[in-house]
């Protein structure tokens, strides 16, 4: 299982490895691995549209690491994915429309590209504030550009 979390979650069960896909992890808690790869250029300050379609740019220039990294995925060992966002943190953007998150359009590659690794989506997660055409425009997007680096992810 793949659980995409807040670095201030309690919902990844105890020993399921974990790695930062932040630009910078909290000072205050032992340093995690680091999937730098995954984290975002920009953070914050720009709409939710306009942050979705930044991210799926930089994707598509890591096209190469984020595909290997799907690769690597195994459905028989669990890891999770942690960042600072939780609605607690992002007042503007989590009230009835939902969390912003880069990790959620993480989630969505997984789902699209390894559907056998099961992704469970934690504090807020489970609560896009994109819509459903939104997260189609982004794999229409990314997609292509990990398939053309992927043997796996071909599917």
């Amino acid at each position: 299982m793949l659980y995409l979390a807040s670095f201030f979650g309690r919902s990844v069960p105890r020993g399921v490895p974990r790695y930062s896909v932040a630009r910078w992890q909290p000072r205050e808690r032992a340093p995690l691995p680091e999937l730098p790869f995954l984290a975002p250029e920009q953070t914050g300050g720009l709409p939710p549209r306009k942050y979705l379609d930044c991210y799926a740019q930089t994707l598509c220039l890591r096209a190469p690491e984020v595909a290997a990294w799907l690769e690597g995925l195994s459905p028989e060992h669990d890891l999770a994915l942690l960042c600072w966002c939780c609605p607690e943190r992002q007042h503007k953007h989590s009230s009835a429309r939902g969390l912003l998150c880069h990790t959620i359009p993480v989630g969505w590659l997984v789902e699209e590209l390894r559907p056998d690794v099961r992704v469970v989506y934690l504090d807020g997660r489970d609560r896009p504030v994109w819509s459903a055409g939104e997260r189609k425009v982004f794999l229409g997007r990314v997609v292509p550009a990990l398939r053309a680096f992927a043997r796996v992810v071909t599917a």
